[in-house]
Parts: C-alpha cells; sequence; structure tokens
C-alpha cells in the first residue's frame, strides 16, 4: 500500500482539528466554572470513580472538570456525566462512523 504526502497531510491536519476542538471545549467548561461561586471541588473518590468509568471505556484521560461544572449546577455528583469534548470528539464522530467531526463532505451538490 502506498501512502501519499497528501494522506499522511490530511491525517495530521485531522489530529490537529481535534486537540484544538478539545482545547475548546475545556477552555468553554473552565470559563462556565469560573462565573460560578463556591464550586465544590471534587473529592479523590469522586475523582477516583470518574476514572474508573472512563477506563472500562478504554479512555485514558477524562477532564474533571465537566463533572466539577454539574456537581455545582445540581448539587449531586453523577458520574454518568458525560463531557462535551468526550461526546463530540469521540462518540458522535464514532457513531457517524467517521474519525473527525469536522470533516468536509465528500461530496457536493
Amino acid at each position: 500500500m502506498i501512502v501519499s504526502i497528501g494522506d499522511i497531510y490530511h491525517k495530521w491536519i485531522d489530529k490537529v482539528k481535534v486537540l484544538v476542538r478539545n482545547w475548546m471545549y475545556s477552555a468553554n467548561i473552565k470559563k462556565k466554572i469560573k462565573k460560578l461561586n463556591n464550586v465544590p471541588k471534587l473529592s479523590q473518590d469522586q475523582k477516583k470513580a470518574v476514572r474508573q468509568v472512563y477506563q472500562k471505556a478504554n479512555f485514558k484521560y477524562v477532564s474533571y472538570y465537566y463533572h466539577q461544572y454539574y456537581y455545582a449546577q445540581s448539587g449531586i455528583f453523577d458520574i454518568r456525566i458525560i463531557p462535551d469534548n468526550l461526546f463530540h470528539l469521540k462518540i458522535k464522530s464514532s457513531l457517524n462512523n467517521d474519525y473527525v467531526v469536522l470533516k468536509e463532505p465528500s461530496h457536493r451538490m
């Protein structure tokens, strides 16, 4: 199988797009947390519970910011919260049978 430089370039660009989108989602939730008063910190047991859930699904790293934000908003800690970046960049893209949600459609009208 011969791989062209164009293919390598497009795969690299797709990875950069994912990294940028991930950073944007993280920055957005951090801004939301900063606007809140008296944001509770997650306990070590809560963080461990979140880690265990996502490790079972083979996700190496999950930010606690989303769990912290929803805990601050609702007063209820729930490990079932799906972070926006995880949903949009991993789950949604795999459901669409696509690697990157940002890809241009292959067909044009």
